[in-house]
């Protein structure tokens, strides 16, 4: 008996295709090289081989999560041209000990910086903190060559940022080898809502 073959095609809406090929003889089928993955039985004197390959990496896809963090109310954008400030660090000194007597009976009520008021006003209302929106952004593709992991930790882009403000630093990196090709996702976070990474620590 010869050799049969049949091959299935499949795919999906980013053009990465499957191809599953099915090989059937009653001489023995050697082990296929590169290939995703491959099973062979023999059954009644005939051997079957089944083996999955990559043939088409179409794109890469992407996916999104937004979502907030829990975050103190100082580090709001709001106070970041008065964080350097005198009054801003004698805001901290206060909040940690009131009776500080480095103070000299200074009040944040009666700071010269006005929003320093607000924080005081948000602070004996009990809101001490707020939620501070984040993004993350994961790509996937299958490709053909290795990972690239030297980028992790770096300022980096990922393409579409989704109508995101600021920077993004890529975190992590995640891969598994298929046969010869490789399924990778990239994981980009964004940086603080109107504010970018630092470029002396993630550059």
């Amino acid at each position: 008996m010869p050799t049969e073959v049949s091959v299935v095609l499949s795919g999906d809406a980013n053009g990465q295709v499957l191809q599953t090929t099915t090989e059937e003889a009653f001489s023995a089928i050697p082990n296929p090289a590169g290939v995703r993955q491959f099973q062979i039985t023999h059954t009644d004197g005939k051997w079957t081989a089944v083996k999955e390959e990559w043939v088409q990496n179409g794109s890469a896809y992407y996916s999104v999560e937004a979502s907030t963090s829990t975050e103190p109310i100082e580090s709001h954008p709001r106070f970041d041209d008065i964080r350097t400030s005198e009054e801003f660090q004698k805001w901290s000194r206060w909040k940690s000990n009131p009776d500080d007597p480095k103070l000299a009976g200074w009040l944040p009520q009666y700071s010269t910086e006005a929003k320093i008021h607000d924080l005081y006003w948000w602070y004996v209302s009990g809101i001490t903190t707020y939620l501070a929106p984040r993004v993350t952004i994961k790509i996937t593709g299958i490709f053909d060559d290795e990972p690239e992991a030297g980028g992790v930790g770096k300022i980096s882009s990922p393409g579409s940022t989704f109508g995101w403000t600021g920077d993004f630093l890529l975190v992590g990196c995640s891969s598994q080898q298929e046969g010869e090709k490789w399924r990778t996702t990239y994981e980009y976070l964004g940086s603080a809502a109107g504010a970018v990474w630092d470029v002396d620590l993630y550059t």
